[in-house]
């Protein structure tokens, strides 16, 4: 068994130079994931064993040490450790063992009272986080997912009617759902978990009830006893080819406010018009009005809707070597006593796939590439 580590602390060593709590906005980050490309196991090593042999439940309800909380892991990943709502998955499927760009690295998911608190020097924020579990050296980061709130006091979700959602979403997603408890209408999903945009307009404060910290809430919105509702997308940057936002080192709130331009673009919450069956000339509803209100108080002067890229496969020495084992294979299949690439090239013809048709794809794909890139940006 590993030397047990000296508890780590989950103090930053960041100063706050502001206020922790912006009353003057309801617009924030709630979650972020991040990927930090670590190689090496010796951090996994380092908690792995600290929850070898416990039960199910204490896995999920964590080994308190020190500051932290030591729990199971997910998605892949073996084991986490947790800041508060701050927490890092880790696992012994890096590089030093799969291979140099293969292993999964280090998976950060950081929640919306470590992202407020350190909202004006994340990046230092999140290097210190990462520091206190181990790592010493500063290695690169993806920005994989951010989830863009919007909290919206004194307007109840119940106020819209379902029949409105259904008949008035006006957008690139039209799958629509909407949860109900207690007779209130507590949640509206446009999109899916798989999207890579998904829309949730839910009661913030019924959530907050339930996740026991209502009383941060109470004072982020300013101690109102008046409902709050929250519209919340959740971005999947790197599937959703929002390249700009991918280098966590170069994230910035230029950036983040050029998201939320995009996102008022990708759909809104209309009055539905049987006399006009295009839907872009519907009147937007009082509902979508005071979001954007909200939005674009938050944004100010930022010019600019954030682009989405196809990212171009590259010719790297990854991908050469995935081709040449594809090639190689079709050689020793085509003919095994003597492999060559004509001897390839006369099997594939006598499937009709000849060289002339393998350019014509090549092309079309080439030309769909180029139409992609239009359309997302």
């Amino acid at each position: 068994m590993a030397d047990k580590p000296s508890p780590p602390s989950c103090n930053t060593g960041v100063e706050i130079t502001g206020l922790e709590m912006d009353r003057d906005t309801y617009v924030s980050i709630d979650t972020m994931h991040i990927t930090v490309r670590y190689p090496f196991v010796d951090v996994f090593r380092k908690y792995a064993h600290l929850i070898e042999g416990v039960s199910s439940r204490e896995r999920i309800e964590g080994i308190s040490f020190g500051e932290y909380l030591i729990r199971g892991g997910g998605n892949g990943y073996k084991v986490s450790v947790w800041c508060g709502d701050a927490r890092a998955y880790l696992t012994d499927e890096v590089d030093s063992k799969r291979g140099d760009g293969k292993g999964m690295g280090i998976h950060l998911q950081l929640g919306p009272k470590f992202l407020r608190k350190y909202k004006d020097d994340l990046y230092k924020a999140v290097i210190h986080f990462l520091r206190n579990l181990g790592i010493r050296k500063e290695y690169p980061m993806r920005i994989s997912r951010i989830d863009l709130a919007v909290d919206l006091v004194g307007i109840s979700l119940n106020e819209v009617k379902v029949l409105d959602w259904q008949e008035g979403w006006v957008g690139h997603s039209s799958k629509f759902s909407f949860y109900t408890e207690r007779r209130n209408m507590e949640t509206i999903n446009i999109g899916s978990r798989i999207s890579t945009i998904y829309l949730r307009i839910y009661d913030k404060k019924l959530q907050a009830r339930s996740e026991g910290d209502l009383d941060y809430w109470q004072a982020v919105w300013g101690d109102t006893q008046a409902p709050v509702t929250r519209v919340e997308w959740e971005v999947k940057t790197i599937a959703a080819c929002f390249l700009a936002l991918e280098d966590f080192k170069e994230f910035d709130g230029v950036r983040l406010r050029q998201l939320a331009n995009y996102l008022l673009t990708w759909g809104r919450l209309a009055i539905r018009s049987d006399e006009d069956g295009n839907k872009t000339r519907w009147k937007t509803h009082p509902f979508w009005i005071e979001v954007e209100k909200v939005v674009k108080n938050w944004i100010g002067n930022t010019e600019g809707v954030l682009s989405r890229e196809v990212k171009m496969v590259q010719f790297s020495e990854g991908y050469a070597n995935s081709l040449a084992g594809n090639i190689t294979g079709g050689m020793a299949r085509a003919c095994p006593d003597d492999p060559t690439i004509d001897a390839m090239f006369g099997a594939l013809e006598e499937f009709g796939i000849t060289n002339a048709k393998l350019k014509r794809d090549a092309r079309e794909k080439a030309r769909r590439y180029r139409i992609e890139n239009a359309k997302l940006g």
